[in-house]
């Protein structure tokens, strides 16, 4: 496969950034529980200090904010990261669906077919394989059908040289030849 390099993330924006806030908002489902949890926790250990030494509840409130505070910033940390992280992995997607879409719109002013390739490391790479090999089968068929063609000229041209009783077995052989390319 041919080596070149991503010139825009975004091939597909409306899809790729879907998945990505699909993707971050179950991250945000299932992480929002820990600080809510820690935030819970905090307090019960609160109101259980504070019936023995109501001069440590205020040190622990104070830990309580900072704790929640870096557990909010590793939160908004975590999710960026998903973020880009989804981005990335959802334009080994969008890029190669790009990139058949683009040669097959550009296929009909082709006068000699280029491969179909992928990127490395592309999903779906599969594709351009099969494409190209199934493509190929096409234009064998349609180099044979060419074959067959100028089979029929020659022929005619010996028919037409020929005697009678030549030229009528000819004609058989020529309308089966015929028959083969339908």
């Amino acid at each position: 496969m041919k080596d070149y390099k991503r010139k825009n993330y975004l091939i597909n924006p409306r899809f790729q950034i879907k998945v990505s806030i699909y993707l971050i908002l179950c991250v945000v489902v299932c992480t929002i529980v820990y600080p809510i949890g820690i935030w819970q926790l905090f307090y019960l250990f609160a109101q259980a200090i504070s019936e023995y030494d109501p001069a440590k509840m205020q040190i622990l409130e104070e830990q309580k904010v900072e704790i929640f505070t870096l557990l909010s910033l590793w939160v908004i940390g975590t999710l960026s990261l998903a973020f880009v992280v989804c981005i990335f992995i959802s334009h080994r997607i969008a890029g190669p669906l790009h990139k058949l879409k683009e040669y097959l719109k550009d296929l009909p002013n082709q006068k000699i077919v280029p491969k179909l390739i992928f990127r490395q490391g592309d999903y779906f790479s599969e594709i351009a394989d099969i494409w190209n090999k199934s493509f190929g089968e096409i234009q064998s068929l349609s180099n044979l059908s060419g074959a067959v063609d100028e089979v029929i000229v020659q022929l005619e041209e010996i028919k037409t040289k020929s005697g009678n009783e030549v030229a009528g077995q000819l004609q058989i052989v020529i309308e089966k030849i015929k028959m083969l390319k339908k």
